[in-house]
């Protein structure tokens, strides 16, 4: 990638954390701190990487400010509109809530680890690179949690899958998550195979912009019925009374 990639996962992380409290995004500023010499065309390339991420995303890019300093950094400020009393956030599960997944994971990882097994011929794969150089947040899946009004409590995945079940697991529920029911991204199998390393191992590493959350049992019937087949929305388990984190591998 090329300092584009800068400016794409500043809307990508951004936009992603407003999805994952139930939120609309609407527009991103961007603000640039960079050294006295910096290249020009690279603060250049950050800022058209963002346009064309907030263009992908749906949202008005809506300028932003440039400061000198002693490092290199790209701050986003994502702005969106939330209806009164449908927000949610990070919460607890309880007992017998689900646990969902919005987008698939492990092709961040996956991608990562192919290219650090090598030697390949020739250059790498296009859609390897593009599983590292152009994130996107899960803006459908989002919207569909959102108007769904069922979801209890959200967290993106920034951070990986092991933090999110951390909060969700913080008043003492406990979950089994079964490896074949992991969403796993073809690039992380595709690793797996060639790597020799378990594959949901590739679950719980970090940019891939997904989103898990969580649904109430009393909810979850609904919630299913009015799924739509062409969105990345994965049933993946059911909190328990045990405080225990587990996988069931394959």
């Amino acid at each position: 990638g090329d300092f584009r990639t800068w400016g794409r996962l500043a809307v990508a992380a951004n936009v992603s954390d407003l999805l994952a409290v139930g939120a609309k995004p609407h527009a991103l500023m961007l603000s640039l701190v960079v050294p006295g010499g910096f290249d020009a065309a690279d603060a250049s390339a950050i800022v058209m990487g963002c346009e064309e991420a907030c263009a992908s995303h749906g949202i008005a890019f809506i300028g932003g400010d440039t400061k000198e300093g002693q490092t290199a950094q790209v701050i986003g400020a994502a702005l969106g509109t939330v209806e009164k009393g449908a927000a949610f956030g990070r919460a607890p599960a309880m007992p017998g809530d689900y646990l969902f997944l919005a987008g698939r994971v492990g092709a961040f990882a996956g991608t990562l680890a192919l290219i650090d097994d090598g030697p390949f011929e020739g250059d790498i794969p296009p859609e390897w690179v593009s599983a590292l150089v152009a994130p996107n947040a899960r803006v459908h899946e989002g919207r569909y949690m959102r108007e769904s009004r069922k979801v209890a409590a959200a967290c993106d995945l920034s951070d990986g899958l092991a933090d999110a079940l951390n909060i969700f697991c913080a008043a003492g529920a406990g979950i089994t998550l079964s490896e074949s029911r992991l969403p796993m991204h073809p690039l992380a199998v595709h690793a797996s195979a060639k790597c020799g390393v378990p594959l949901w191992r590739f679950a719980f590493g970090v940019g891939d912009w997904a989103i898990a959350f969580v649904v109430r049992d009393k909810d979850a019937d609904a919630f299913r019925a009015a799924g739509d087949s062409r969105l990345d929305l994965f049933e993946i388990g059911r909190f328990d009374d045990t405080g225990l984190k587990l996988i069931r591998d394959g």
